[in-house]
């Protein structure tokens, strides 16, 4: 892990309020973009969370299946392999479930169930105990290992799963923090 001295603090500060990304600035300096973003916010360095060109546009769905197309199973990232491959190619491949996963984390149900997991956590990260900052809710088994062992291939099964909902199998975390987990805890 790359330690950020002062001299180099000033300048990933410099370069993200020039327009870097925490990406970018990650991928240059080899450290987590949840470093930077932690830095940053320690700086009181205001976080872009959307792009300022990006702001009010919107992809066509026909351009999105073109860039899927496009680099479904090839080599993406930079000369160091920072990336990997995508689609079916790639080590963490689920067999395709993007579809369905996003038809489950957009239900009311799925809606319902965070405000319920963030109401018994008091709407405070369980970890720092930080409240009234970015919460997300962690799955302790993964979401996608539980559509896996449950055989679960429809939305309307998804909503019958009692594994799915159960309450016991989430904690709050506050968007630091969820960076924070090593991935294969993800």
């Amino acid at each position: 892990m790359v330690k950020i001295t002062s001299e180099l603090g000033k300048l990933i500060i410099k370069q993200y309020i020039s327009g870097s990304s925490t990406v970018h600035l990650s991928i240059i300096y080899g450290m987590s973009k949840g470093a930077i973003w932690k830095y940053l916010k320690k700086n009181n360095i205001p976080i872009r969370t959307i792009s300022e060109s990006m702001k009010g546009k919107h992809r066509s769905e026909e351009a999105k299946k073109k860039q899927s197309n496009s680099l479904k199973g090839k080599y993406i990232g930079n000369k160091n392999g920072m990336f990997g491959r995508v689609g079916e190619s790639a080590s963490n491949w689920k067999g395709g479930i993007t579809p369905l996963n996003h038809q489950i984390r957009t239900s009311s149900k799925y809606s319902n169930w965070r405000t319920q997991v963030f109401g018994r956590d008091n709407f405070t990260c369980q970890d720092c105990g930080v409240r009234g900052s970015w919460l997300e809710v962690h799955h302790k088994k993964r979401f996608s290992n539980i559509i896996k062992d449950n055989n679960i291939t429809t939305f309307e099964s998804a909503m019958e799963c009692s594994e799915l909902w159960n309450l016991n199998n989430d904690v709050t975390l506050c968007k630091e923090c969820h960076y924070d987990i090593p991935e294969e805890q993800k």
